[in-house]
């Protein structure tokens, strides 16, 4: 997986090939890690997470991760064991 900074908050990440671009603001970032872990792990935990539910080509070109947990409540309670593995 690679995660490139376009600034503003917005990363492209590639995985297996294929291109996303996932928002990701501070906020979101302090709440989801309590800064335990970068914005790498969280972005990574967050694939992770996604494809454990849904097949990769199925999860969202684009996508904030805020919204992530409308589709996953379960999202911000299983987030940290996914940035641990």
């Amino acid at each position: 997986m690679e995660i490139h900074s376009m600034g503003e908050d917005a990363y492209e990440v590639i995985v297996q090939e294929q291109k996303f671009m996932v928002i990701l603001d501070e906020g979101t970032y302090q709440e989801l890690t309590k800064e335990k872990y970068s914005v790498n792990e969280l972005i990574r935990g967050t694939f992770r997470f996604l494809v454990d539910r849904e097949p990769l080509e199925q999860v969202m070109r684009k996508f904030n991760v805020r919204m992530v947990s409308s589709f996953f409540p379960e999202f911000p309670d299983k987030i940290e064991e996914y940035m641990e593995d």
